[in-house]
């Protein structure tokens, strides 16, 4: 019997962020319509409080697990929307992704025939 895992607000909103940006009928993801709207609807005990879900993704955003844009309103131009998205190469972010399955990363190394790149550049140089 698996042990219940305790929950971790900066863990939860990566992994609902990285589920929104998949979704293929958004363009962007919304930093009000994610904070107000998608994270609400995950049902994380932390996620109910307004407050808790700003302090949580400030947070986020301060470490630089997300990033922020500006992007234009569909609904009125003449007002720029903020859109996140996670920040997919830093290490903590790929940690926490990879701790879900789906969110492996694509890369997978090859093996290349011959002495390593290393040495080859090594023995020219003397």
């Amino acid at each position: 019997m698996e042990t219940p895992r305790a929950e971790d607000p900066a863990r939860d909103l990566m992994l609902a962020l990285a589920r929104a940006e998949q979704d293929p009928q958004l363009g962007f993801v919304s930093l009000k319509w994610f904070r107000d709207t998608y994270l609400p609807r995950q049902g994380h005990a932390w996620d109910v409080a307004p407050d808790a879900r700003q302090r949580v993704l400030v947070e986020a955003i301060n470490r630089g697990w997300i990033l922020t844009s500006k992007v234009a309103n569909p609904k009125n131009p003449q007002y720029p929307v903020t859109a996140i998205r996670v920040n997919r190469p830093l290490a903590d972010v790929r940690r926490i992704l990879d701790q879900e399955a789906g969110f492996a990363s694509p890369f997978a190394p090859i093996t290349i025939p011959g002495e390593r790149l290393s040495e080859t550049v090594l023995r020219e140089r003397r």
